[in-house]
């Protein structure tokens, strides 16, 4: 394509066409490259777009949990019992202590899949959240 175009500039530049013809292929020519699809990821959720998950009896509600990238995962313990929400690699997210009643918020703005689990209660207690691209 890219050759059909030069031939296309060099045949009116050939005849002696206005410059102004010349500017207008190239221009064309840079706007098809610029407009090539992007490696760019897809788009964030919605903003605004909560899941809610509940801490309850040694527990997470949701497991797994699939959500949109960009999404804000919101914990609420609702047990008796102090609990964390910490991923597995303990860098992606930890909540630190979360208290009766008390709640851990998280945009998630990586794709993948993440187990978490409670620090306090080990491996036993533990979620997956996986976040689409």
């Amino acid at each position: 394509m890219l050759t059909s175009l030069f031939t296309i500039k060099l045949q009116f530049m050939n005849t002696k066409q206005p410059l102004f013809i010349s500017a207008l292929l190239f221009m064309f020519l840079l706007m098809g490259i610029s407009c090539s699809k992007s490696s760019d990821p897809a788009p964030a959720a919605p903003s605004g777009t909560t899941t809610n998950i509940n801490i309850l009896t040694m527990s997470y509600s949701a497991s797994p949990a699939t959500v949109a990238r960009g999404t804000v995962v919101k914990w609420t313990n609702t047990d008796g019992a102090a609990h964390t929400v910490t991923s597995n690699d303990a860098i992606s997210f930890d909540s630190g202590t979360i208290n009766a009643g008390g709640t851990f918020s998280y945009t998630a703005n990586v794709a993948g899949t993440f187990n978490y689990h409670c620090t306090i209660h080990g491996l036993a207690m533990s979620g997956v959240l996986v976040v689409n691209p």
